[in-house]
């Protein structure tokens, strides 16, 4: 629901006078030209029933936590999976952040899992890292605009694209202050860290983004 406008809702109520059912989470909102929050969409719908849905399923309690500390919820219930807890990596070099990624990505070979999701900020930055790992002979598939088949394996993809979908493991690279310092910058990252079942690691060099950092 959260990445299109009133304006478009509007459109909706007066192209398809039918029951709607319309589901989202205003913290994934990554669309910086106009957003709806669920007060906006009942304003269109003034007949409608709003319910909140407060229980997260998808990751395990700890990611879930971690996730709160990115973009919190008070009335978020993290569901009772346990598993580990995530972790942000800090490298000396960009060398050192991405000789980090083939371990993880090796080790993720290794595992019971069947997906690992790499998420980055723009389509440039994933282009860059599907083919960097591919120099590393990690085996990897780009989910683009272009090219969106949904495979197993190591998937790089954008948070755009990754919106929807879920991996048993994520990594996000370059979580530094320069990559992700605005308002959207924060949903993205949300978005980005949310999409693991299992497993999170988030790596950078230089400065941690402040979403990050301890209060």
């Amino acid at each position: 629901m959260q990445d299109d406008t009133p304006v478009q809702y509007a459109a909706l109520a007066r192209l398809f006078p039918c029951n709607k059912t319309i589901l989202g989470d205003a913290n994934q909102s990554i669309n910086p030209h106009g957003a709806s929050k669920a007060d906006d969409i009942q304003a269109v719908f003034n007949t409608a029933s709003c319910v909140t849905l407060h229980t997260s399923y998808r990751s395990s309690y700890e990611i879930t936590q971690f996730a709160q500390h990115i973009s919190p919820n008070p009335d978020l219930v993290a569901i009772e999976r346990h598993g580990e807890e995530p972790q942000v990596v800090e490298c000396r070099t960009k060398k050192e952040e991405m000789a980090r990624l083939v371990d993880d990505a090796e080790a993720f070979r290794e595992s019971a899992h069947n997906t690992l999701g790499v998420i980055c900020k723009t389509p440039k930055q994933a282009r860059r890292m599907a083919r960097a790992l591919g120099e590393r002979d990690v085996e990897v598939h780009l989910f683009e605009e272009q090219r969106h088949t949904y495979a197993t394996g190591v998937i790089v993809c954008t948070a755009h694209m990754a919106k929807g979908l879920e991996f048993d493991q994520v990594i996000v690279p370059d979580v530094g202050a320069g990559t992700y310092h605005s308002p959207m910058d924060r949903n993205l990252l949300y978005v980005g860290g949310t999409r693991a079942m299992h497993r999170v690691v988030l790596t950078h060099t230089g400065a941690m983004t402040p979403f990050l950092q301890t209060p």
